[in-house]
């Protein structure tokens, strides 16, 4: 084998794999002794040996040690610290929740166990790079390297700056240090994916969160291509931004330079304006990548201040004397009926919704119509440069998605995966995503989690059965109770704190594993949450609706990175909120530090689709603004900030979630059996009246006798008792009542048993 961009990568990813596990698979022994026949090899061994040293500044394993949960680590304004937790050493499979333990020994047979595995499975590989990081991403994700960094992140983060360092060696270089630290982010993602004008939207929606997704990886994939690296340099790939590890030369950057320009205009050509890429770099030292600190600032943060510099000047790399100047060519007399973009040409396509209405489409959203359509059997994608496409034949072409440097097509199978990859394609699998095949693949781990219908469909004369993504009716039909279209939104708080001083030693592998695993739990354990995979790992006080069905009546628009966007039933949606958190904490070991905040709402089913995303995301940052940690759920009346100060600071409209649980474990079981109400609906309302008359004015105690009032009468005053508790000191100190949050709980059951409009 000799020593080409993947041989150099090779020797840095299995460079100290002996020394760490000795009884390796036999094939890597072959594999290092064909690398060791070239010349270089001592060359690129000594420059592995620099890497791994830079890679990570952890301490050595100690012996029978396992890998301590890398959120562990994770403390932000001196918090209280968790309890350090471990992992258990096992494959990474994300239908087996990584359940951590407060004992850090080693299992017997936990290690032989896992390499049993990998020596037979290793069998499978045919010595591509890809597969090797793709097995070794498997298998030693949750096997320590030293004692706070996994041997996958150290092998990668090694192999990424061992052939960063050879490629500087090779090319012009330049000051300010060996290393280039390349991010980028996407805006106007919310008006690219949610601003649709279509009754059928799911499926285009779903369809248009990947577009997004593929366009993303197409310019990592050019980077990479360009730059001379492997998919080792990718950090981070994921929620509309990513971070990739190059070396720092005039070449490197005159063709990130030439990338750049071409992605922003390509992007501005296409809509309109309305979606952009910043994409910039910082350099670093081997010191400072070492220490991943830039003076007293992480790298992190400086590369994310020098990529938002760069978002507030949006479209600067293309502004010049014809900017504003149709380059097209063509008069642009018409638009698109679902982006509203102006085109010279529209392609004609049957409403989704209806089969009947012709719906005028742009070629972009002609494509994700029929991607859309196809999405519940997509197994995959394939990414061909335009250079190759003269190789394909015409049935292909048809089904292509064109992108700033190549195409995509959707894979169903294997064997649609072969004939493209024997093209020249790369592929990206989501199918099985760690699965050794007989052709070259990347995993592509996506939440791709949907409710799928069948109906009967003619085409061709022939009548079949068909699948596709549930409609916002039939998510509503599905509901228990009311009609409603559930929406949650969801992130993870102080995201930038935690990467920025929030982790302690931030080397690069593990500024690296965080990144992954924070990732791996909404792209990779989510589908699985949803199936209700992980279900016996819940408390049994976590606050649920009871509905008998099969298949969750769920849809993933979006989740990756560090937030999702779901939409569903709106009483399986609720269950799911409080399933993720709880899970996300278990996950994260239940650090402080580690929290979740989300925004949950109950629409009907033809509420404008942008109108549901905006009032989502603006009950997420009301849960963030109101302490993080938190979750907003439906609409709650506000104290008058204007009339009373105080008590508006202390009347939050959010709950903490830990509250919420607890409100709902006191009142639920008293009045709701799980199919019906215990007590009348109009008591229910009765009570509700007396919480908004004590939202109005929360100085006047009149709410307590019209409450005490209504209990009497319905023989309900010890069923509600902790309602009728005025505490004299919390008025003293304007804190709120217990009256003041039982809405909350009882607007949901209300919609549980149809008796709520929103």
């Amino acid at each position: 084998m000799l020593v080409n961009k993947e041989g150099v990568a090779l020797i840095g990813l299995l460079y100290n794999l002996e020394n760490v596990i000795p009884d390796y698979p036999e094939e890597i022994r072959k594999i290092w002794s064909e690398l060791s026949e070239d010349n270089e090899f001592p060359r690129v061994l000594e420059i592995a040996k620099e890497a791994w040293e830079i890679a990570s500044a952890s301490k050595p394993k100690a012996p029978n040690k396992r890998l301590r949960c890398i959120f562990s680590d994770v403390s932000i304004d001196e918090k209280e610290k968790p309890i350090p937790k471990y992992y258990q050493i096992r494959k990474l499979e994300f239908d087996k929740f990584p359940v951590l333990s407060e004992n850090e020994e080693i299992s017997p047979g936990e290690i032989d166990s896992l390499l049993k595995d990998l020596k037979e499975e290793f069998k499978k590989v045919k010595s591509s790079f890809n597969s090797i990081l793709t097995l070794f991403e498997k298998y030693f994700t949750f096997f320590p390297a030293s004692e706070d960094v996994s041997l996958y992140d150290q092998m990668k983060l090694t192999s990424a700056i061992t052939l960063a360092i050879y490629n500087r060696r090779k090319e012009t270089w330049r000051d300010g240090g060996e290393f280039l630290l390349i991010g980028a982010d996407f805006s106007g993602i919310q008006d690219f994916i949610y601003t649709i004008n279509m009754r059928g939207a799911l499926k285009h929606l779903r369809a248009r969160s990947t577009y997004l997704d593929l366009i993303s990886w197409d310019i990592v994939m050019e980077i990479l291509e360009e730059l001379n690296l492997t998919r080792a340099n990718l950090i981070y790939n994921g929620g509309g931004s990513f971070t990739i590890i190059a070396q720092n030369t005039e070449e490197a950057v005159e063709k990130l330079e030439k990338i750049r320009n071409e992605v922003v205009k390509w992007l501005y050509d296409e809509f309109n304006g309305k979606l952009y890429i910043a994409i910039d770099w910082i350099e670093a030292t081997r010191s400072e990548l070492k220490e991943f600190k830039k003076g007293s600032i992480s790298l992190w943060t400086a590369l994310k201040d020098r990529v938002n510099e760069r978002k507030v000047r949006k479209f600067e790399e293309i502004i010049g004397d014809d900017f504003f100047i149709d380059r097209s060519g063509v008069a642009k007399r018409h638009e698109c009926d679902v982006c509203r973009k102006q085109i010279s040409e529209v392609i004609p396509k049957r409403d989704p919704q209806t089969g009947e209405a012709e719906l005028n489409l742009c070629h972009t959203c002609a494509f994700l119509l029929e991607l859309g359509k196809h999405l519940p059997y997509v197994t995959g994608f394939a990414r061909i440069p335009k250079r190759k496409e003269d190789k394909l034949i015409s049935e292909w072409k048809k089904k292509k998605l064109k992108m700033p440097f190549s195409s995509f097509y959707f894979i169903k199978d294997d064997s649609e995966a072969f004939i493209l990859w024997s093209s020249g394609a790369t592929l990206l699998m989501s199918e099985e995503p760690f699965r050794i095949r007989e052709f070259d693949a990347i995993p592509y781990i996506v939440a791709d989690y949907a409710k799928k219908v069948e109906e009967e469909v003619e085409e061709n004369g022939k009548k079949e059965i068909k699948k596709h993504i549930i409609t916002f009716e039939g998510l509503a039909e599905n509901s228990l109770g009311a009609e409603r279209i559930g929406v949650l939104r969801a992130d993870v708080d102080n995201l930038g704190l935690i990467f920025a001083r929030g982790l302690k030693n931030p080397v690069p592998a593990r500024v690296s594993m965080l990144s992954r695993l924070m990732d791996y739990f909404f792209k990779g354990y989510l589908n699985e949450i949803i199936k209700g995979s992980f279900d016996e790992l819940l408390p049994k006080d976590i606050p649920r609706l009871c509905k008998d069905n099969d298949e969750a009546n769920i849809v993933v628009v979006y989740a990756g990175g560090d937030d999702l966007f779901i939409v569903g039933s709106w009483d399986e949606v609720f269950n799911l909120a409080f399933k993720v958190r709880e899970l996300f904490k278990l996950y994260t070991g239940g650090n402080p530090s580690v929290t979740l905040s989300a925004g949950l709402g109950f629409f009907d089913e033809n509420y404008p689709l942008a109108r549901m995303a905006e009032t989502t995301k603006d009950r997420l940052e009301t849960a963030k603004d109101e302490g993080k940690n938190r979750i907003s759920l439906l609409e709650r009346r506000r104290v008058d900030r204007g009339k009373f100060p105080e008590h508006a600071k202390r009347h939050k409209i959010s709950y903490g979630w830990d509250e919420y649980k607890g409100l709902w474990a006191k009142y639920v079981p008293r009045v709701y059996d799980g199919r019906k109400l215990k007590v009348s609906k109009s008591l229910l309302w009765k009570i509700l009246q007396a919480q908004e008359l004590y939202v109005m004015n929360p100085m006047s105690i009149s709410w307590n006798y019209i409450l005490a009032y209504y209990l009497s009468r319905n023989n309900a005053e010890e069923l509600f008792k902790e309602l009728l508790v005025l505490d004299v000191s919390k008025v003293k100190n304007y804190e709120p009542q217990e009256i003041y949050f039982v809405d909350g709980i009882l607007k949901v059951l209300l919609f549980a048993v149809r008796g709520w409009r929103t």
